[in-house]
Parts: C-alpha cells; sequence; structure tokens
C-alpha cells in the first residue's frame, strides 16, 4: 500500500474542454514525477524504457507525441482510492453552484488524472523536456475504486468561482500479488 497526497490551486471547470484538462494534467505530473524520482515507486523505472514490458504487459503508453507513465494501472495490478478536500468560493452549503455542479468538477478532475486519449490531447502541444515520460495518477478512472469528498469554503477574498485548493489523498492497493511491486503489499 502506498499514500501520498496531491495539491492543485486553479480553476476547475465543470465540463473542462481538452486544454483545460491538460492544465491540470500537467500540475500533477510535476508531483508524480517526483513520486517517481523516490523509493519505493523508483523500483519501476527500469521498465520506463521505450517498449517496457512488466510481466508481460506494457507500462508506457503513447498517446500522439507524449510517452504516458500511469502509476495506477492493470499492469501493476493497481487501484487507488481518493480521498478529496476541495476549497471553493461560496457560501457554506453551497456546494452546487457557483463554479458548476460538483459532478461535473469531479469528472473534469478525474479525466485530468488519467492517461489522456488522443482527442484530449489536440491543441495542448508538444511535450516539454521534463515530460518525457509523462507521468499520470491513473491508467483509466475505472482504477478508482473509492471516492470520499469534502467541501469547505474558501476564504480567499476576489477569487473566480471556478477557483479551488484541492488536497487530494491517494491510496494506492494492490488487487493481486506483482513480484515487480512488493510495495503495494
Amino acid at each position: 500500500m502506498l499514500h501520498f497526497t496531491l495539491f492543485y490551486r486553479g480553476q476547475l471547470k465543470a465540463n473542462g474542454k481538452p486544454k483545460h484538462k491538460h492544465a491540470l494534467r500537467e500540475a500533477f505530473h510535476c508531483q508524480l514525477a517526483e513520486m517517481w524520482a523516490h523509493p519505493p515507486v523508483n523500483q519501476l523505472t527500469p521498465f520506463l524504457r521505450d517498449n517496457p514490458v512488466l510481466e508481460g504487459r506494457r507500462l508506457v503508453q503513447k498517446v500522439e507525441s507524449y510517452r504516458v507513465v500511469p502509476l495506477v494501472s492493470k499492469s501493476l495490478g493497481a487501484v487507488a482510492e481518493l480521498d478529496i478536500f476541495m476549497l471553493r468560493p461560496g457560501a457554506i452549503g453551497e456546494i452546487l453552484k457557483g463554479g458548476g455542479d460538483i459532478d461535473n468538477r469531479l469528472k473534469t478532475l478525474f479525466d485530468a488524472l488519467t492517461v489522456p486519449r488522443k482527442d484530449q490531447l489536440r491543441g495542448c502541444g508538444e511535450p516539454k523536456p521534463d515530460q518525457t515520460p509523462f507521468y499520470c495518477l491513473l491508467e483509466d478512472d475505472k482504477l478508482i475504486s473509492a471516492v470520499r469528498v469534502e467541501t469547505a469554503q474558501f476564504l480567499v477574498p476576489n477569487i473566480p468561482d471556478n477557483e479551488v485548493a484541492l488536497f487530494i489523498r491517494v491510496t494506492v492497493r494492490s488487487t493481486h500479488a506483482v513480484k515487480t511491486v512488493s510495495w503495494l503489499g
């Protein structure tokens, strides 16, 4: 089992367009790249070559010109639980007003945490030098096994309705024994 927290502050739009989702994805990439640089996750870095195979399954996915590496994937036999604490503007209890209803904002977030499809990278440009490989949390949002969301009032004056601060506590669990990722338990 692995625990860590991702952070984001900025716009979180309901029904976010591909560029918006990719901007979020880039914010999370930086944090996930740091995860991959340290134990225990760095044990997997030998599998990040052009055609890596982990026990017969691919780890790196090619999407357009990006080489995308999810931390939570079927290849690793892993699922993720997400505990999301969202600070958002507006009065207490007005969870469905302002920046958009919460279910569509969460859908935007889940898309940003997931390996993009080709149609989600249109107009997003080429990967920057520090984005090869490009790290994502999830291979597919179907690998989310639990979600808990708590919201609170963002007590910063004069911020846009769709601005949030997110603290996403991630718990990665193994779904079956995979020798090369014993740190998942």
